[in-house]
Parts: C-alpha cells; structure tokens; sequence
C-alpha cells in the first residue's frame, strides 16, 4: 500500500502542472488592474494582447496552487505583486511570461503569470 501511495504521489507531481503550456512573451506591458482578494493575485496588462488570455491578463503563479506544482509560494507572490506595484506606480513598460491553462474555462483562470521582466 506504501508503495502505490508513493507511486501516486509521484505521477502526481509530476503532472500537478502539466496542463499549462509556454506561451510566446509579451513585450511593453503595463500593469492595467491587479485583484487581491484571500487566494489568487490576478493581474491585467495593458498595451499587450496574450493569446488566449481575456482581458491580457492571469493569475500570478506562485499564488495559484495548480499553476504551481500543487503548493502557494506565500514569498513569492508577495515578491512578485511588489515588483507589478512598483511598476503600476511608476508607469513601467516590461516583458509578461505566462503560460496557457489547456484546462482554464474562458475566465481568469486562463492563464498563470510566470514571470516579469523590467526593461
């Protein structure tokens, strides 16, 4: 039984984000709304267009256990959201990684935010 339950646990993480595809990135964004509510950050970008992304925008990764190997990274979304604050405030141009979510319904759960690049 141990050794069906590790076997389990090891598929599983090996697809926890499996549904969630590189998407090409986006150049010369600009932090257009962030949302903050108790669990996922998600933010919205202006300047761009991100294929299958409505509204050019997604969930931050590391707030988004799916997205993120099955855990939130508390630290890194807060290091995240304070580097997107700072470049809504100051009117910052940058680069958005994201990924697809092949399982996403339409909405804001579309596609995950990976990473931004300040210029």
């Amino acid at each position: 039984m141990k050794v069906l339950s590790l076997l389990i646990m090891i598929v599983f993480s090996f697809n926890a984000n499996a549904g969630f595809v590189n998407a090409p990135n986006v150049q010369n964004a600009q932090v257009k709304r962030i949302y903050q509510g108790t669990g996922t950050v998600y933010v919205q970008f202006s300047g761009v267009t991100m294929s299958a992304c409505p509204g050019a925008g997604g969930y931050l990764t590391p707030s988004w256990a799916e997205a993120n190997g099955g855990t939130v990274n508390e630290a890194a979304t807060a290091r995240m959201l304070s580097v997107l604050l700072a470049a809504k405030a100051a009117g910052w141009k940058f680069e958005v990684r994201y990924k697809i979510n092949q399982s996403g319904n339409g909405g804001w759960n579309s596609c995950a935010i990976t990473g931004i690049y300040l210029n």
